[in-house]
């Protein structure tokens, strides 16, 4: 999962924003803005394209981010309300939401960049994470196998002992009686 889009909006204007990628996230940033602002719940998960995007709405200021992942909702939720924090505990973006200036602007971009790669970046991580455990998985089976293949060899092997016992016995008691 990646995080491609992010912006900060108070209403439909928005305040910051960062992509990721190329790509035409305004237009869908609007249409999610107005949704967000329509049905006023804390966090809605809106599908659009090829891309998910979650919002967290507080006090009137909208959170967003897209991610290619519909599966993943933890990374964008955890995203989101670290931004928001960051958000909220800064004076200047407090002051300043509802008629911010270009440097404002330029400096939270630079914030959500950060938040955008750091999240990115767990999410390799987990998934490299993910592979080796799957890996690891892979071979205890495949250990488990060799050695029922090794015991089941061992009982075969007996078995034919047995057997080459019993034809021999058999063979000895034929001649015995003939």
């Amino acid at each position: 999962m990646t995080i491609t889009y992010s912006c900060i909006a108070n209403g439909r204007a928005v305040l910051a924003e960062l992509a990721l990628t190329g790509g035409s996230y305004q237009e869908a940033a609007a249409t999610v803005l107005k949704l967000v602002l329509l049905r006023a719940e804390p966090k809605t998960i809106i599908h659009m394209g090829s891309f998910v995007y979650h919002t967290l709405f507080i006090d009137g200021i909208t959170y967003l981010c897209a991610s290619d992942n519909t599966l993943d909702t933890i990374t964008p939720s955890a995203f989101l309300k670290n931004v928001s924090e960051t958000f909220l505990r800064n004076p200047l973006m407090s002051q300043e939401h509802f008629s911010p200036s270009n440097a404002v602007a330029a400096d939270f971009q630079q914030v959500l960049g950060k938040y955008m790669m750091k999240y990115n970046k767990n999410q390799d991580d987990s998934s490299m994470s993910t592979l080796r455990s799957q890996v690891t998985d892979v071979k205890n089976v495949l250990t488990q196998n060799i050695d029922k293949i090794l015991e089941n060899e061992e009982r075969l092997n007996i078995f034919s002992d047995k057997t080459a016992n019993l034809q021999t016995t058999i063979v000895s008691r034929n001649t015995a009686t003939r």
